[in-house]
């Protein structure tokens, strides 16, 4: 369950959050409305459904390991069973 510290961070990093999901090329990047440059996740492929789950669990995986994210904003985000 997220907890409420949780749906504050997602609303706060909502144009992150699609950034990463959808895979735009610039909108989003650095949670920004556009970026003057490319983003080394934009993708080129047609979107999909498992495409989006991959991108998310992928995206979940790099901000744990490079420490992106606290092991408190993680367990706010209900990601205990993953730190």
């Amino acid at each position: 369950m997220i907890k409420p510290k949780g749906v504050l961070w997602i609303i706060t990093r909502w144009k992150l959050i699609i950034h990463l999901l959808l895979g735009t090329k610039r909108f989003g990047v650095n949670n920004q409305w556009t970026s003057s440059f490319d983003s080394m996740f934009a993708r080129k492929e047609r979107l999909s459904l498992s495409l989006m789950i991959r991108n998310y669990r992928l995206g979940k995986w790099r901000a744990i390991a490079c420490g992106f994210l606290t092991r408190k904003e993680c367990s706010d985000l209900g990601w205990e069973s993953t730190i």
